[in-house]
């Protein structure tokens, strides 16, 4: 029992770690918002993010920021009109999963409450969201209003069997508090109840919303399959990005090392010698590792963000409620588009530097020549066009004197 209670708390912290947590404030999401990436956050947090990136004398309608997690550029008018609206289904989840954290720390009921008395919350109904003790709870379910509604053990809560009567459950239209939601208006792309239909739709192509919520289905499941499509498009970028730089990052320490060698054998002179080719090595390979590491968090971020986008999907097609799924439609389309959209070449960084050294060539004459270092850079294209090479060697070649010392002489 003790072992099966345990294993609880981790999946509540597993699924709290990976879905329930916003990525800017890293606590569990307070009135959580949705962009049209389907990436959430805090109603708060996303506030502030957005009003780090306005302008000065700037309208709020033409405010433009990233997403902090895929850094897809949004506006300000383009979010309003695609919905930056509440996520409901992680709405749900934060309700579900907060609630079985809640039950060790130990819940009142609320309509003791109400009656002024104290009673300890052992029960919770599902579609009414209410906290309830024993007594309370058979008197709930005693009444014929409340027949068809769902009742757990507040302990219950964590079972993973108990999310499938969660995900069932019956939601009530805002208008009618006492009418379930029943259908879905193609016209309006709004959800309604019985008593909705003579007032607004009527007239309306209208359908149930179990077949709404399936045709939504289908169109999630089109967009987790590009999504995998682009995921495996960012991974190759990644193993080439990441081989790129590990042949450079040799390169590098090869010049390094030779002319580590370099400086040990011609003494304090050479220690000079070395001193600036390092310099000069470091100047070419200083702004190239910025462009490598600054592609590499883009990388991640890409990748990040179409997994988690895919893993918010893939929870909300099996365990969201259909009206969640429905109120996604939009933020599934727009996510669609934006990954149709995706310019894969820019997923790959243009690998225009190889650094070389030569090795230093003695003489017999008092001076030492030192072959520079050389650098190929060549402009890059897409693999499915010509690439064009340009040349360009960066010389360093002092004359060092060796007045009244040993002549440096080949073995």
């Amino acid at each position: 029992m003790a072992e099966k209670v345990e294993k609880d708390k981790k999946t509540d912290e597993d699924v709290k770690d990976r879905f329930l947590t916003c990525a800017i404030c890293l606590d569990v999401y307070k009135s959580p918002k949705i962009l049209p990436c389907v990436h959430t956050f805090c109603e708060k947090c996303l506030d502030n993010h957005i009003a780090k990136h306005k302008k000065p004398d700037e309208a709020p309608e033409e405010v433009e920021f990233p997403c902090p997690i895929c850094y897809q550029p949004m506006k300000m008018n383009a979010v309003t009109s695609a919905g930056s609206t509440f996520n409901h289904f992680m709405f749900s989840l934060v309700d579900y999963f907060v609630s079985g954290a809640d039950r060790e720390k130990g819940l009142n009921c609320e309509r003791c409450k109400e009656n002024g008395d104290t009673g300890e919350g052992t029960n919770r109904c599902v579609d009414c969201d209410l906290v309830m003790c024993d007594p309370c709870c058979q008197t709930h379910n005693s009444f014929k209003v409340m027949k068809g509604h769902i009742t757990l053990k507040i302990s219950d809560f964590a079972d993973p069997s108990n999310r499938r009567l969660v995900q069932s459950r019956t939601i009530y239209c805002e208008q009618h508090t006492s009418e379930p939601l029943k259908f879905y208006c193609q016209t309006c792309k709004e959800l309604f109840c019985r008593d909705c239909f003579p007032t607004k739709h009527r007239s309306h192509e209208s359908v149930e919303i179990k077949d709404a919520a399936e045709t939504v289905t289908q169109q999630i499941d089109q967009v987790v399959a590009s999504g995998k499509e682009k995921l495996d498009v960012i991974m190759l970028a990644m193993i080439a990005h990441n081989s790129y730089e590990k042949k450079l990052e040799e390169q590098v320490d090869n010049c390094k090392s030779a002319i580590s060698k370099l400086q040990k054998s011609i003494h304090d002179l050479a220690d000079n010698v070395a001193k600036n080719l390092l310099q000069q090595l470091d100047t070419i390979h200083g702004p190239e590792k910025k462009n490598i590491d600054a592609h590499t968090d883009l990388l991640q971020h890409k990748e990040l963000g179409v997994n988690t986008s895919i893993e918010f999907l893939t929870k909300l097609n099996k365990e969201g409620h259909n009206v969640e799924i429905i109120k996604m439609e939009r933020e599934i389309k727009k996510l669609q588009d934006d990954w149709d959209k995706m310019d894969e070449n820019c997923l790959h960084l243009q690998q225009k530097l190889r650094v070389d050294y030569d090795i230093l060539q003695p003489t017999l004459e008092d001076t030492l020549k030192v072959n520079k270092i050389t650098s190929q850079w060549k402009s890059f294209k897409p693999k499915v066009q010509q690439i064009e090479i340009e040349d360009t060697d960066l010389d360093w070649s002092p004359k060092l004197n060796f007045e009244n010392l040993p002549l440096i002489t080949e073995n």
